[in-house]
């Protein structure tokens, strides 16, 4: 697992979630801790390359911070594309030519624009400078894989 900073609630939130899932439906797997990259790419893809290097038994990658696209050079060059199962956040252009080609398998998406909007028409609201914010806190959120995109 590659997170951004554990310090931001919403990766303690992925990370969470994570291991949930991983305990309830795959309990002959395990992850290794998180690794935080600070938000730097480059970061990312040292994380990664280490851990690949530790554990040669690594099957897959959830990645949740920035870094996604080093990372899937990184795969590429090191020719594992096709072996691990790489997860993201955050469907961009790129991103999607990525799971086209299966360097990515799995994009989770919480349409940043839609997120922002939404914390400024809360902020506005809060501050008394719009009537009421925008319905709910809840974000949808969209699973992309090559088949979607």
């Amino acid at each position: 697992m590659i997170a951004g900073t554990m310090h931001y609630i919403g990766h303690q939130q992925r990370y969470a979630g994570f291991m949930q899932a991983l305990d309830e439906r795959y309990a002959a797997l395990y992850a290794t801790p998180a690794q935080e990259c600070l938000e730097n790419e480059d970061r990312a893809a040292d994380a990664v390359h280490a851990l690949l290097q530790e554990h040669r038994d690594i099957v897959g990658i959830y990645h949740f911070s920035t870094g996604a696209d080093a990372i899937a050079r990184l795969l590429e060059k090191l020719g594992l594309s096709d072996r691990l199962i790489f997860i993201t956040h955050e469907l961009t252009p790129h991103r999607a030519e990525l799971l086209k080609s299966g360097v990515i398998d799995l994009v989770l998406d919480q349409n940043p624009m839609l997120e922002a909007r939404t914390a400024l028409s809360t902020l506005s609201h809060h501050l008394g400078r719009a009537p009421a914010p925008l319905d709910g806190p809840l974000i949808p959120l969209s699973v992309h894989t090559r088949e979607t995109v």
